[in-house]
C-alpha cells in the first residue's frame, strides 16, 4: 500500500516539488541542531567540566526558531496534499510560507540575545567571557527555507506559464 502511493507521488511529483519537500525535511533536521550557541570560557566550563550543552536547538529557542520550522512543513504538506487525493493547490500558499519562514529566521539571527551582563555579574562572572551567537543550525534552517522559496517561486512561474492557466492550447 505505502509503496504504491510513494509509486504515483513519485510519477505525479516534479524535480522542484521534490525540493520542497527535501527542504522542508532538511529543516525538521536542522531543527534538532545548535540554533543558539554560547562561546567563551564559560561555556567551555560548561561542555566540559559539567556536561552541559552550551546550545538550544529550535525547539528551545523560542516562537522565531521552531515557528519557520512549522511553515516549511506545513509548505511539504500543501505541495504532497493534491497528490493523495485532497482538494488542494498551495503554490502559492508554499511561496508565502517560505518567504515567511526566511524572513522569521533572519529576524531570529539578527535578535539572537546576548546573556544578561548584570546577572552574570551577579553570580560573580565575568561577561565578557560569555557571549551568544547562531549556531550551524539556523545556517542549515535559513538554507532550507531560502531552497523552498526558490523551489516554490520557479514552480510559481511554471504554473503560470502553462497553457492551461493562460487559456492557450
Amino acid at each position: 500500500m505505502t509503496r504504491g502511493l510513494v509509486a504515483a507521488m513519485n510519477r505525479r511529483m516534479s524535480l522542484v516539488e521534490w525540493v520542497g519537500v527535501f527542504a522542508a525535511a532538511l529543516a525538521l533536521l536542522a531543527s534538532f541542531l545548535p540554533w543558539r550557541a554560547l562561546s567563551g570560557p564559560i561555556a567551555e566550563v560548561a561542555r566540559g567540566g559539567l556536561g552541559v550543552r552550551a546550545w538550544t536547538g529550535a525547539w528551545g529557542s523560542g516562537f522565531s526558531a521552531w515557528f519557520p520550522v512549522l511553515l516549511l512543513i506545513l509548505a511539504a504538506v500543501l505541495i504532497v496534499a493534491p497528490r493523495s487525493g485532497a482538494g488542494v493547490t498551495g503554490t502559492g500558499l508554499w511561496l508565502v510560507c517560505a518567504a515567511a519562514a526566511v524572513v522569521i529566521i533572519v529576524i531570529n539571527w539578527i535578535t539572537v540575545p546576548q546573556p544578561n551582563a548584570a546577572e552574570l555579574s551577579r553570580l560573580g562572572l565575568n561577561p565578557g567571557d560569555v557571549s551568544a551567537s547562531p549556531g550551524w543550525g539556523l545556517y542549515l534552517g535559513f538554507a532550507a527555507a531560502v531552497l523552498s522559496m526558490l523551489a516554490a517561486l520557479v514552480r510559481l512561474r511554471a504554473v503560470r506559464r502553462s497553457p492551461a492557466s493562460t487559456g492557450k492550447r
